[in-house]
């Protein structure tokens, strides 16, 4: 169900990925501007703010023939290309390789791209491939992609996606026509959290919602769609506030972390974690700990221990995100060495 929920909310045109105006409105001039479409489409920003999802909608617009606006395809072409086995549809012809590159060797780069320099497949106009995480791929398959990049024809096209452009060899960036997105503002959360409910015909408060995830300082169009979801599948708006945004964090593993004075392993997981994420960190952990001391089993120094890391954490209360983030980091270490002290 809650897959399900999901799809149904996944942007379908340019006009759903709010905040994202700039861009949007910048590309479909482009492609109508522009008959020498560019072999390549970088597009860079944080996690979660719908790059591979605005890549999907590019390649998909090229292929549809039911529309002349780009960024806007028919109904039947976008879920044709979403589950082509599930929605088949005649009239969508489409050679589109999505991939996520993960540790993907010059080897298997290579097979992957082995047709990027013929003419598309399966009737399409174009054979398009979809790069997402480009910034994993070592310097060495970063080389062999700008081969690729430089050899294949107009019919080929590319979409990089990355969350770190500093990455990416110059030569490829070089190769690309880019673009950044960017976290919600406060008024496209509000309209988001709304959007999403009323779509979903729910007659649940979302003022509530985007307030809590406001002050979480949850921005990612991915972690607000999560946060929605959880909320209409019964989570209260505190619940599922507090959940968003933790993709990829083990907040209990955390939260040991700082118990038992690993530093090395922390500060791994925290270099690793999004900006926007601190915020939520800083709140479970607090949480993690505050069930520790109504625990039976915590008594005496301990409750005493546990009772000044929840009072440093709240310490912290700022709004600009990389300055939360060094101030997180700080907490949690002060609070590491808080319980190290007393071991």
């Amino acid at each position: 169900m809650a897959q399900q929920l999901s799809l149904r909310m996944r942007p379908r045109r340019f006009a759903d990925m709010i905040d994202q105006e700039a861009v949007t409105d910048e590309l479909a001039n482009y492609y109508v501007d522009n008959s020498d479409l560019p072999v390549a489409l970088m597009f860079t920003g944080p996690s979660g703010v719908g790059k591979t999802t605005l890549a999907r909608l590019c390649a998909v617009s090229l292929e549809c023939p039911h529309s002349t606006e780009f960024g806007n395809p028919c109904k039947e072409c976008y879920w044709a290309s979403v589950d082509p086995e599930q929605y088949e549809f005649d009239e969508f012809n489409s050679d589109i390789t999505e991939v996520n590159c993960g540790d993907m060797s010059v080897e298997e780069l290579r097979k992957l791209m082995a047709h990027a320099i013929y003419a598309p497949s399966n009737g399409a106009r174009f054979r398009t491939y979809i790069l997402d995480e480009l910034q994993i791929l070592s310097p060495q398959s970063q080389k062999f992609l700008f081969k690729i990049l430089e050899d294949s024809p107009a019919s080929t096209k590319f979409y990089l996606c990355t969350t770190e452009p500093e990455d990416i060899l110059e030569a490829v960036v070089n190769r690309c026509v880019s673009y950044q997105l960017r976290h919600l503002t406060e008024d496209g959360l509000n309209h988001l959290v709304e959007k999403l409910i009323v779509k979903s015909k729910s007659d649940l408060d979302p003022v509530t919602l985007a307030n809590l995830l406001i002050e979480n300082r949850v921005w990612s169009h991915r972690a607000v769609t999560q946060a929605v979801t959880k909320y209409l599948s019964g989570a209260t708006p505190a619940a599922a506030a507090s959940c968003a945004g933790l993709e990829g964090l083990d907040i209990g593993l955390i939260s040991r972390y700082v118990i038992s004075g690993d530093w090395g392993l922390l500060s791994k997981v925290l270099q690793d974690a999004e900006d926007s994420q601190f915020r939520v960190i800083r709140n479970n952990v607090a949480l993690y700990l505050h069930a520790m001391l109504l625990s039976e089993q915590a008594s005496g120094e301990k409750r005493k221990q546990l009772a000044k890391g929840i009072a440093r954490l709240s310490q912290v209360n700022l709004r600009d995100s990389q300055i939360l983030k060094a101030a997180v980091t700080s907490a949690l270490h002060d609070v590491m060495l808080l319980f190290m002290r007393n071991a």
